[in-house]
């Protein structure tokens, strides 16, 4: 196993994510010992999911950002029906080409009361996920550096950063969740083996992106970018010029005064 260069913990705490330099996903995980002296199991984040009638790709798949929950009689046994949406990243082992996707993975439940609540950290225990749609024009930065991808709160954009690239896609998460693309994008967006290319926005930056986050207080359309030059807040509305910089709040070390 390569060496971590980052840990986060999910699921409540039970498991610790474990990240290599220059990947842009986590590469394994593992749950807390309840122990001490349990040895620690890892797993590598790699599933393989069909790409194409002829292809499977291996994919790292990232913590779901989007899930759905429907209640009711849905068969005579199942009474609860999840799904979930997460971003996954694969490269071809021969050709060497990576792709960024939207797969969706589901659960069901039995119980007559069911009392489940959203827990986007459940989807990640899942190993059979489809693709729903390709996010068309993600890079990756094969450096030491590494890109960075992370989604809105409410799942209708996706922003990923390269070095000083910021690429945000917009989405409607249902549609892709339910499969009803085909009413929600033109077929001029569908590849020949059916599946959507969400089309891009790509923000040239003249810092380099360190960290990317959509601010839980600032809606859809506002990203902050902390960079090499201070943190950047992006306007990602239709009337923001295709992502202008909005505001850039100077390095802390700009600031700083020394009180001896």
């Amino acid at each position: 196993m390569r060496p971590t260069t980052k840990l986060a913990f999910n699921d409540k705490g039970q498991q610790m994510l474990h990240y290599n330099r220059g990947n842009t996903l986590y590469s394994a995980f593992q749950r807390i010992p309840d122990t001490i002296t349990s040895p620690p199991k890892f797993s590598a984040n790699a599933c393989q999911v069909r790409f194409s009638d002829t292809l499977s790709l291996q994919f790292s798949i990232d913590i779901p950002f989007y899930s759905t929950h429907k209640l009711g009689s849905i068969t005579p046994d199942i009474r609860c029906h999840w799904q979930y949406l997460a971003v996954g990243i694969a490269t071809h082992r021969v050709e060497h080409w990576t792709v960024a996707c939207l797969l969706r993975s589901e659960a069901h439940c039995t119980y007559l009361n069911c009392n489940h609540e959203v827990d986007l950290d459940r989807g990640r225990r899942f190993d059979q996920w489809e693709i729903m749609a390709r996010l068309d024009g993600y890079r990756e930065l094969n450096t030491s550096h590494g890109s960075l991808i992370t989604a809105s709160h409410r799942g209708t954009r996706i922003a990923a950063a390269s070095w000083k690239t910021v690429t945000v896609w917009a989405l409607r998460p249902n549609d892709i969740i339910f499969g009803d693309e085909r009413r929600a994008y033109p077929e001029s967006w569908r590849t020949p083996d059916g599946v959507i290319m969400l089309p891009p926005i790509v923000i040239e930056l003249d810092a380099v992106v360190f960290q990317l986050e959509f601010p839980r207080k600032g809606g859809e359309n506002e990203l902050w970018a902390i960079t090499d030059r201070g943190m950047m807040i992006l306007n990602l509305k239709p009337d923001g010029k295709g992502g202008e910089v909005v505001e850039e709040l100077p390095d802390l070390e700009d600031n700083y005064i020394d009180s001896d």
